[in-house]
């Protein structure tokens, strides 16, 4: 039997609400009666059983795919169908009664009766919908009191009226739908949306923007039980900037979720960092499968955070450490984490400003090597065999370099030691270049001898004899290291001529009156050197001689001059002419932090600094 007179359902009516008017309309009377007389089990079709949802259909005579596709269809205990997408009791607000009051106002507008108007939109029971796309007005939401509220009748359950519900609408919360909103109904509509939220269940994304958003919103430490509707909605918005962006969005969040931490100064556990989003994804209680958003948190905290091989992270182990802060390297090779500390601020792997962050284990490890390996500079001569002079300009031409380096120095032992495996290598270079010998030959001399002959620097020589330019190079095997390397003056001085033009790195400094560093960081740029320097390649292997040119030697010193430079002129101290300088604010062209040091343009200083100036206040 069907029911007459025929009532058809409104678009996007949910099935409870469908039965409802059609109580009212064809007995006048509540919802469960009228069920009971068509046989029908109310609290069957309240679960959104199949069998109640086609009874009813059968009944009132509407295709079945019309009201199951705006009715939750039960598929299990607590699962159900939502058109083509599968979601659980947790993402329904039933029973409680979500409605916005203008849609109903604008119903009952259309005649007296309220039951048999009011219509129930299937959207509304979405725990992700919490405002109305039609009104932009926040939904309001009433709780369960007594059996009966779960069939949501809403003539029963809004039984303000008239004025009542006008006013009810007018001090309700204005605001636009939110785009996660947006997109969970455009997907039930069958539009696609972005790539990674579609790839996974409405439901896993949903739950993963909403729960990274609180996060972020609301800090690690917030209840989400104790988040209103407001705040859900809040959430909401803040994780779907992220999660429409996928795995590189969400990863960018979590990193702004870590700095954040990291300022509190507390101790950086995931539970502590990453709050309930990482309690969720770590329960064994919920049967509900997250989706990416565990891979993705996993793999971030594997690739941000130093941890040991075998420890677990959301169900997997780490199989090889990927990342180590300094307390963790430092306990790995024994070494005092002040130093080792000091060490890969000076290399780059760990910034002054954040000594605790994280940096790749493996370079961490090479640097640790290096730093057990290392060779006091005191010691370099004894170890090389040469005088002290020639041991600093092999550190000075960068033949040997000391284990950490930066334009404004670091404190410790880094600018004052050598990694035994360069000078080994430095050594093993000379000795191929050279033919061994149980006797010097005739005319054959030392490095510092043939320098001195030949009126050029022993740094010249040994670019010379590790270039493969020099033909006559021979190792008395009496000796050790350098002292045992020999060369002929003739073929030095005639080499030097034809193959050398300009200064080394070194000299260049020496003449201007800078640090060797600072000269490197002045030509190290190549074409847009500050300084301008040619790379002499070797014949043999792969050493580059680098020389500056004395022309553009003089013209840079007619331009700039350091404070220094400036004080010793005019016969005042520096700390005068640093004060001259800040009150005529005056700025460096190349600072401390560009190239070790400040150097500042001739042309920029004021006349009471220039050298012809005879007075200089005080």
């Amino acid at each position: 039997m069907t029911l007459f007179p025929y009532v058809s359902p409104a678009h996007a009516e949910s099935a409870l609400s469908f039965a409802a008017r059609l109580a009212a309309i064809h007995t006048g009377g509540r919802l469960v009666p009228f069920l009971n007389d068509l046989s029908i089990n109310a609290g069957c079709l309240a679960r959104g059983e199949p069998g109640a949802l086609l009874a009813l259909c059968e009944r009132a005579d509407v295709p079945a795919d019309v009201l199951l596709a705006n009715t939750p269809v039960c598929i299990a205990k607590g699962r159900y169908r939502l058109r083509s997408e599968v979601i659980s009791a947790d993402f329904l607000s039933n029973p409680q009664l979500v409605f916005c009051p203008q849609c109903l106002l604008n119903d009952d507008s259309s005649g007296p009766v309220a039951a048999q108007l009011r219509i129930g939109r299937y959207e509304w029971p979405l725990r992700v919908v919490r405002t109305c796309s039609a009104h932009g007005l926040a939904l309001n939401e009433r709780p369960r009191r007594c059996w009966d509220d779960q069939f949501q009748e809403l003539s029963v359950r809004v039984p303000e009226r008239g004025a009542e519900l006008e006013a009810l609408a007018a001090a309700t919360k204005q605001r636009s739908v939110s785009e996660l909103q947006a997109y969970a109904i455009a997907r039930l509509e069958g539009t696609r949306g972005p790539e990674w939220l579609d790839s996974q269940t409405l439901e896993q994304a949903v739950r993963a923007t909403e729960l990274l958003g609180a996060l972020i919103e609301f800090g690690a430490a917030k209840k989400v039980s104790a988040l209103t509707s407001d705040q859900w909605d809040r959430a909401g918005r803040a994780g779907f900037e992220f999660t429409c962006r996928g795995e590189v969005g969400i990863r960018e969040a979590l990193h702004h979720i870590q700095e954040t931490f990291r300022k509190t100064g507390k101790r950086p556990m995931h539970r502590n960092v990453f709050g309930r989003l990482y309690e969720w994804l770590a329960s064994s209680k919920t049967a509900k499968e997250p989706g990416d958003i565990k891979r993705i948190v996993r793999e971030h905290i594997f690739h941000t955070v130093a941890m040991a091989p075998g420890e677990g992270v959301l169900g997997e182990c780490l199989t090889e450490r990927r990342l180590h802060s300094v307390a963790s390297l430092a306990a790995e090779t024994g070494l005092h984490p002040k130093t080792l500390g000091y060490i890969l601020i000076a290399k780059g792997l760990v910034s002054a400003e954040d000594p605790a962050a994280v940096f790749d284990a493996k370079a961490g490890l090479e640097v640790a090597a290096a730093v057990q390996r290392m060779v006091n500079v005191i010691s370099v001569p004894k170890v090389l065999n040469c005088s002290r002079p020639q041991a600093s300009c092999l550190i000075d031409e960068r033949i040997l370099l000391p284990i950490a380096t930066g334009a404004s120095g670091a404190p410790g032992r880094t600018q004052k030691a050598v990694d035994q495996r360069n000078i080994d290598g430095f050594l093993a270079t000379l000795k191929a270049r050279a033919r061994a010998v149980e006797e010097v030959p005739k005319g054959f001399v030392t490095i510092s001898k043939a320098a001195e002959k030949v009126k050029a620097p022993c740094i010249d020589i040994v670019h010379l004899i590790l270039g493969g330019f020099l033909s006559n190079v021979v190792e008395f095997n009496g000796k050790a290291g350098y002292a045992a390397i020999h060369v002929e003056p003739a073929e030095v001085s005639q080499v030097i001529r034809e193959s050398l033009p300009g200064v080394s790195p070194s000299q260049a400094a020496a003449k201007i009156g800078v640090p060797a560093q600072v000269v490197w960081a002045l030509i190290d740029e190549d074409e847009r050197a500050i300084l301008p320097s040619m790379p002499i390649r070797g014949r043999t292997g792969h050493h580059v001689i680098r020389r500056v040119m004395l022309e553009d030697l003089h013209r840079f010193r007619d331009g700039y001059v350091k404070s220094g430079d400036i004080a010793n002129h005019l016969e005042t101290d520096r700390k005068t002419v640093e004060r001259i300088l800040r009150r005529y604010r005056v700025q460096p062209a190349y600072s401390r932090s560009q190239i070790g040091m400040n150097l500042y343009r001739l042309s920029d200083l004021p006349s009471i600094l220039l050298p012809e100036h005879d007075e200089v206040p005080v």
